[in-house]
C-alpha cells in the first residue's frame, strides 16, 4: 500500500474513530467504573427508540456497517452524546457477510467490530464481550429493523431496532 493509500485509511478509520468517540461524550471504552451502572429498565426491548444505520470502513479499508441505537430519537445522521446509546460497528473478517438479507443474524463470531454502550453525558463508555444482530428487513440506503443482543460484564441487554440509513458519503477501498 503506498503512502496515500495508507493516508487515506488512516483518515477513515480515524473519522470513524472520532464519531464513536463524540457519540460517547469523550468517554474511554472498557472502564469498569461505577459511573456505568446499568438500571433496571435497559433490559426491556424497545427502550433504544432512535436509531440509524450508516455504511463504514473496516480496518482492511473494506466495508463495514455501524448501527447506533439512542435511548430517544435523534436527527438522522446526528450523535447525541446527552443520551444513552449502543453501538455495534461490524465488518466481515473471513466470511463475506455483506450483502445483507432480511434473515441475516451477524454477531461476535462471524464478524470483526465492536459493540460499545455509553451512558449518555456522563462517561465512560463499556465494551461488550459478545454482541448478535438478527435483521428482520434490511434494505441498503433504505431501512433495517430486527433485534439485538449484547453482554457486558456477564449483563446482556436485548431489544428491537427500527433504523433509517444515513449515508455520510465515505468511500472504502
Amino acid at each position: 500500500m503506498d503512502a496515500l493509500a495508507t493516508i487515506a485509511v488512516m483518515t477513515r478509520f480515524s473519522f470513524a474513530t472520532l464519531a464513536l468517540l463524540t457519540a460517547c461524550s469523550g468517554a474511554h471504552v472498557g472502564s469498569d467504573d461505577a459511573a456505568i451502572a446499568h438500571d433496571a429498565g435497559a433490559h426491556d426491548a424497545g427502550v433504544f427508540t432512535g436509531a440509524y444505520l450508516t455504511p463504514d470502513c473496516a480496518p482492511n479499508d473494506g466495508a463495514a456497517l455501524t448501527l447506533t441505537l439512542y435511548e430517544a430519537p435523534v436527527p438522522e445522521c446526528s450523535a447525541d452524546p446527552d443520551h444513552r446509546s449502543l453501538t455495534f460497528y461490524f465488518y466481515p473478517e473471513s466470511a463475506e457477510l455483506f450483502p445483507i438479507e432480511a434473515g441475516d443474524t451477524v454477531d461476535s463470531t462471524n464478524a470483526g467490530g465492536s459493540v460499545s454502550q455509553c451512558p449518555g453525558g456522563t462517561p465512560p463508555c463499556r465494551a461488550a464481550d459478545s454482541w448478535s444482530i438478527t435483521f428482520t428487513t434490511y434494505e441498503e440506503e433504505g431501512a433495517a429493523s430486527g433485534t439485538y443482543t449484547a453482554t457486558f460484564d456477564g449483563e446482556t441487554i436485548s431489544g428491537s431496532f427500527d433504523a433509517t440509513w444515513c449515508n455520510p458519503g465515505l468511500v472504502c477501498g
